[in-house]
């Protein structure tokens, strides 16, 4: 299912968040949305999933009008994972996965065989079939954010939309959720801080700063340390991973930052210039 993301315009408390913000995820896709913190990147994914409402713009998944939809048709149509996982709930794991059933069902219409079996199926999926029974409040975190892809999944939406998804998960669970995430086949936009997990999961990357997109592209395209100066002011190396392939980013300390060279006058650089205690010219 394609999305298409055109101008959009947000704002709030006399402040514009988003300043006409275009993007597409093509069918199948697994786009990311990266960006310092205060980019836009949330108020975009909420536009997308109908919990704002953009004061400019358009948003289609496929040929609908999403803006237009009502937001119990486009939850059939859309599943959030999103980037906290809830409170202690006082369900079991099959209660939580079958809550993405609710867009389907009548106000008092009560579950179906048809509804048991997509939720067994979405838990297996997401290998927490054996927990169905267990308590979510008992789960780690990623086994939590696991248990909230099965219930995206029981929706049975065409766009899945997540917001940060491997917030607060330790290195082996961030993995197996993008991987998790990677191998559904369905569409998805992604939120992502972690720029080496965009770089290894995502066939795309938009790069969101002061509300507008300042750059798009694959990983290869967009993951360069100029970009990541300006955008995050932070000195990096990226290299082609000899393992996977894609680009992996080494941030370095501020010691560690490369000065310019030699200018042909024989001067020093401006910035070395400062930092060796010399004046600048």
């Amino acid at each position: 299912m394609r999305l298409d993301v055109e101008n959009i315009v947000w704002g709030a408390d006399g402040r514009k968040i988003l300043r006409g913000v275009s993007l597409e995820v093509g069918s199948g896709e697994v786009v990311g949305l990266i960006g310092p913190n205060g980019s836009g990147k949330t108020s975009l994914l909420r536009c997308v999933y109908k919990v704002l409402e953009p004061q400019a713009g358009l948003i289609s998944l496929g040929e609908e009008d999403v803006l237009r939809s009502s937001v119990r048709r486009m939850a059939r149509r859309t599943a959030v994972v999103p980037q906290e996982t809830p409170g202690e709930f006082d369900f079991a794991v099959r209660e939580i996965a079958a809550m993405g059933r609710s867009p389907h069902k009548g106000l008092f219409e009560r579950e179906t065989a048809e509804d048991r079996e997509i939720v067994d199926d979405s838990l297996s999926r997401v290998g927490m079939l054996p927990f169905a029974e267990r308590q979510f409040s008992t789960l780690s975190g990623g086994e939590k954010q696991k248990v909230l892809v099965a219930r995206a999944l029981a929706q049975k939406a065409r766009l899945l939309v997540l917001d940060e998804p491997t917030n607060h998960l330790d290195v082996g669970h961030q993995l197996e959720v993008l991987g998790l995430v990677r191998g559904l086949g369905v569409s998805a936009l992604a939120a992502l801080h972690d720029l080496n997990l965009a770089a290894l999961f995502c066939d795309r990357i938009y790069v969101l700063s002061g509300g507008e997109v300042f750059a798009s592209g694959t990983p290869d395209e967009v993951l360069r340390p100029e970009l990541i100066e300006t955008v995050y002011g932070v000195a990096s190396e990226v290299r082609i991973h000899p393992a996977t392939g894609k680009p992996h980013v080494a941030f370095l300390p501020e010691s560690l930052r490369p000065r310019p060279g030699p200018r042909p006058d024989g001067q020093e650089g401006e910035r070395g210039a400062r930092r060796s205690g010399g004046a600048s010219p």
